[in-house]
């Protein structure tokens, strides 16, 4: 849940992309909010997944399944949209950009690394055939 933190505070602090919109098209009440719901859903998710896991049901394993694609998509939509306005805005040249392409997004991995988990040990053969037997 700490990496959901500080995703929402990366968002939602001064050098994140979401201020950058929300204050050029006013939209600032609306993307924290958004933001929270979204921060939230994934706290339920999580929650409500382990205790699925917990008494053995599989629709907790369904729930993180949920999460971790719903995690990896928005990171991935966020790094495509940064990688557009790099490729777009920038004219610094080439290099440049890959430089800056790789410092704005390398902070994003850390917070793809337990949806990558949950997303490969979930989706084991071995995990499946468990998950149907319960």
């Amino acid at each position: 849940m700490s990496l959901l933190l500080c995703l929402g505070t990366f968002l939602a602090g001064n050098d994140g992309l979401l201020v950058g919109i929300a204050q050029l098209t006013g939209l600032t009440l609306a993307v924290n909010v958004g933001l929270g719901v979204y921060v939230f859903g994934c706290a339920l998710l999580l929650f409500l997944g382990g205790l699925g896991l917990i008494r053995r049901r599989p629709w907790g394993r369904r729930l993180h399944l949920v999460y971790a694609w719903v995690t990896v998509g928005l990171i991935g939509a966020y790094a495509g949209m940064w990688l557009f306005s790099l490729a777009t805005c920038a004219p610094e040249g080439r290099n440049a950009i890959a430089e800056t392409a790789w410092h704005s997004i390398s902070p994003w991995l850390p917070h793809l690394l337990y949806p990558t988990v949950l997303i490969i040990w979930f989706l084991r053969p071995r995990i499946k055939q468990q998950v149907r037997e319960w």
